[in-house]
């Protein structure tokens, strides 16, 4: 075979060099995961009233944390007392940080027994201060509660901040569990991203925060099927303070 060994060590055949039409290629499509998870969620509609759907999505991060975040039996507080999550309706008013709310989503998933990637967590009556929570609370994956504390400021320039209710996991006031039967969870939503009260802990609402760019049309707008009363993903809204990651409130305990 005839040719010549080129400097740098690249064979050529004396040919005129070759490219390739990049227009011929096939563009990457994004292919949707698995729609094995069954979502069902209600909301108020413009002109007062309430609509339920039921979608089949995904069983991944974005739409499980919109879905997980209150186990069935969950204390909501509301205009007129405290409800269970699971007797809330679009319409109803909630008592939240800023005054009282129109709740205007709420949504729901099962999830099965021993489901090792969907675990629960018990937090004891008062693990967290007088009346925090009161009953015991029990959440989902999905759930953050509201850290207040000086040391934040230099972190987020607040002193409150949200943090997984995973990451508060001692083994002794706040234990994970998996259920041995299915257990229904909640998360609700609002206008805009909201801090309300589930057993007297402050909590947050659903909202997706940052989405990636890298997410397909497709998902989008699955997502965003799912939630009726917003049109676009950009009515959710900023959120009303800001996120931590578990890691970030370990190195704040450490160094306090």
């Amino acid at each position: 075979m005839a040719g010549d060994i080129t400097p740098g060590g690249v064979f050529s055949t004396g040919q005129p060099p070759w490219t390739v039409n990049s227009a011929a290629r096939p563009a990457k499509v994004k292919v949707l995961p698995p729609l094995t998870t069954r979502y069902q969620f209600s909301w108020l509609t413009p002109d007062g009233g309430v609509e339920d759907g039921v979608r089949m999505g995904p069983s991944t991060p974005l739409f499980t944390e919109a879905f997980t975040a209150f186990a069935r039996g969950t204390l909501i507080q509301t205009t007129t007392g405290p409800i269970a999550i699971e007797d809330l309706l679009p319409g109803d008013r909630i008592v939240t940080s800023v005054g009282a709310a129109t709740l205007r989503w709420k949504g729901s998933r099962v999830i099965a027994p021993l489901h090792k990637d969907m675990p629960l967590h018990r937090i004891a009556s008062e693990a967290l201060g007088p009346s925090r929570p009161l009953p015991d609370l029990l959440v989902g994956p999905a759930a953050r509660i509201v850290s207040r504390r000086t040391s934040l400021r230099a972190m987020v320039g607040t002193d409150a901040a949200l943090v997984p209710a995973a990451s508060l996991a001692d083994d002794n006031s706040v234990i994970r569990i998996r259920p041995i039967s299915a257990i229904q969870v909640f998360h609700l939503g609002f206008a805009r991203h909201s801090i309300f009260t589930a057993n007297g802990v402050e909590v947050e609402s659903a909202h997706p925060g940052t989405l990636s760019d890298s997410l397909g049309r497709e998902i989008r707008s699955l997502y965003l099927s799912m939630f009726p009363h917003h049109d676009n993903l950009p009515d959710f809204g900023e959120l009303a303070m800001p996120r931590l990651r578990g890691e970030d409130l370990r190195r704040l305990t450490a160094l306090a």
